[in-house]
């Protein structure tokens, strides 16, 4: 596979998934008959497909948002209090 490809899978697992999609087809047609079987077939796969591609991008994006949130909170506690609130903070335990 080329550097530049953006698909995640590979050569093998195109070819399988062609594979699959050529062999269900065949099926739909000697077997079952009906075309439109295999194309409501394919439709609600890919539909799985892109819904579980969304469900992985949402998990991916929430554990980045926490890792930065995380960063944030680590930096935050490093850092020296600003003199403005280490007097507020003065000013209220009187």
């Amino acid at each position: 596979m080329s550097s530049t490809s953006t698909l995640p899978i590979g050569r093998r697992g195109l070819a399988l998934a062609v594979g699959f999609l050529v062999l269900s087809f065949l099926y739909s047609v000697l077997v079952a008959g009906q075309i439109l079987a295999w194309v409501v077939f394919v439709v609600y796969l890919g539909g799985g497909a892109v819904a579980l591609w969304l469900l992985w991008r949402f998990v991916v994006a929430v554990e980045r948002i926490a890792g930065a949130a995380e960063k944030m909170a680590r930096d935050e506690r490093g850092r020296p209090e600003p003199a403005d609130r280490v007097r507020d903070r003065d000013r209220t335990e009187e």
